[in-house]
């Protein structure tokens, strides 16, 4: 075991996930693939129309990146140092969908063979995200807007997306990194909330519990995490009510096992003599 001592909520599709009633992608939550440099691969998945209108729908790509502190945080394509939206060629990217039908969204994914002059290694990833166009507004003046923004012309918009992920086979290095714990007051409810990072350069899918320890050496509580993926670069904050303890001196004990030999723990002592 090694001992390591701006936001907008996506909203990612289940399979034939319902998007307020109107538009849904029918598909996949995550597309995975493992590739070598220089590999291409391909895909698709569905969009519907629920309505009894016909619908415009824009497809667009975005970076995006889990952080401890918020849900997640979407930015333009290819500014992520995980990447792989400038690989990614999505067609169509405007279409009209009408009552009942579908339309299918392909994805072409050509791999460079090095980046800066090494080859990738590790996991990339980005986004597709489905918008309907508003109706009141024109398409041309609409697609203005976008094309100068370079992002939804607004944040509720965003109605569903879907996440491609890149592999680079047999490559990477899984890492972890312990942020911190803390002991918080959250809406009257006493919370000991403890942040992990994904500092490796391949994406995990960890499972994490918390063990708490009386001073004596006797277990108090014991609290697991729901798995909970994370790509290089991703932190989770994970969060254990403290309300059924009493006052004293504790030791936390975090562990986070990241699949095969990769178990990470870290010990904190917590001072609940304040309380």
């Amino acid at each position: 075991m090694r001992m390591l001592a701006t936001r907008l909520a996506v909203l990612l599709c289940l399979a034939a996930f319902p998007a307020f009633a109107q538009l849904s992608v029918h598909g996949q939550l995550v597309y995975d693939n493992a590739v070598q440099p220089g590999g291409r691969y391909a895909g698709s998945f569905l969009v519907r129309n629920d309505s009894d209108t016909p619908r415009d729908v824009l497809v667009q790509q975005h970076d995006f990146k889990l952080e401890s502190d918020t849900v997640a945080l979407v930015t333009p394509p290819a500014t992520h140092r995980r990447s792989n939206a400038g690989w990614v060629v999505v067609t169509p990217s405007r279409f009209t969908v009408a009552p009942g039908e579908t339309q299918r969204v392909d994805y072409e994914i050509a791999v460079p063979r090095d980046i800066k002059g090494a080859p990738p290694e590790g996991s990339y990833r980005s986004l597709i995200a489905v918008s309907e166009l508003p109706a009141e507004t024109s398409h041309r003046r609409m697609y203005s807007l976008i094309a100068d923004a370079g992002v939804p012309v607004s944040d509720r918009d965003v109605r569903q997306s879907v996440q491609i992920a890149t592999h680079i086979a047999g490559t990477g290095v899984t890492d972890l990194t312990f942020l911190g714990v803390d002991v918080r007051d959250e809406n009257g409810m006493h919370v000991m909330t403890a942040d992990v990072e994904n500092t490796g350069d391949v994406v995990i899918e960890p499972s994490i519990w918390v063990e708490l320890y009386s001073a004596s050496g006797d277990l108090v509580e014991r609290r697991q995490a729901e798995p909970t993926r994370l790509y290089p670069g991703d932190s989770l904050r994970h969060r254990l009510p403290l309300d059924t303890l009493g006052a004293g001196i504790y030791e936390a004990l975090i562990v986070v096992d990241a699949g095969g030999d990769n178990i990470f723990g870290a010990q904190y002592t917590l001072d609940l003599n304040t309380w």
